[in-house]
């Protein structure tokens, strides 16, 4: 009796990867693709051989590692210029706290039009660099 019922279990697992892979197939690989990678050129040099991300969206090897997530060394590979930065302390990169966790401020997989390089100036942490927002309450309306 034990041995129907692991027959039973296998055969139900079988059916079930075959599902996920057909629906995968179907799907066009979207199943495991959280979106479009963004177009946007780095001031129209290549970095590791692409002008863009969306060059390599189906080479997801390229920033991930199984089950890892992104990685800042992958980024690195091809963002050398920062890279450089974090290596010698000097530049934006260099001088930011957390500088290693790219992803914190460069999310991509947002869509073609979204700019990595255009981070949200709310989010930025001004008073690393010794510009303190406190004095800076109102806006240009005069209101706070």
């Amino acid at each position: 009796m034990k041995l129907v019922g692991w027959f039973l279990g296998c055969g139900a697992m079988l059916v079930l990867l075959i599902c996920v892979i057909s629906i995968s197939i179907i799907a066009g690989g979207t199943l495991f693709n959280p979106g479009p990678l963004s177009a946007e050129h780095s001031q129209n040099r290549a970095l590791g051989g692409f002008a863009s991300h969306a060059e390599f969206e189906t080479r997801c090897e390229l920033c991930h590692a199984p089950f890892q997530g992104a990685q800042a060394a992958r980024c690195n590979a091809c963002h050398t210029n920062v890279r450089d930065q974090l290596g010698a302390q000097t530049g934006l990169h260099g001088n930011l706290q957390n500088a290693f966790d790219c992803v914190a401020c460069h999310t991509d997989h947002k869509g073609r039009a979204v700019q990595l390089t255009r981070t949200s100036l709310i989010d930025f942490p001004h008073n690393q660099f010794g510009f303190m927002l406190a004095r800076h309450q109102r806006d240009y309306a005069n209101a706070p």
